[in-house]
């Protein structure tokens, strides 16, 4: 049952695409833009982008997604990306 929990623990970034995905769906019915349509539509990538990483970590515990090595690459490029992930880390329950 930990491993189901620690799924859930920290910043991943399918908390970030759910909640883009919920503000492109309230623009898409407050507007009803294309600017909002792409707002959901990056948003519901970024989360199953997630989701498919750690379905398939489940197998394969290296595999890291497209978007993982990105962010990884910027963490290491950018210090407020550092920052930010800290401060995220201890919101979301991870501490530091």
């Amino acid at each position: 049952m930990s491993e189901f929990k620690d799924m859930f623990r920290g910043f991943h970034h399918y908390y970030l695409g759910l909640l883009l995905l919920l503000i492109g769906f309230f623009l898409l019915w407050l507007l009803s833009t294309w600017i909002a349509l792409i707002i959901s539509l990056v948003g519901g990538y970024i989360c199953g982008d997630d989701f498919y990483q750690h379905a398939r970590q489940r197998s394969d515990i290296v595999y890291r997604s497209p978007l993982h090595r990105l962010y990884g690459y910027l963490y290491m490029k950018f210090s407020f990306i550092r920052r930010l992930n800290k401060l995220i880390d201890r919101v979301f329950g991870r501490g530091v």
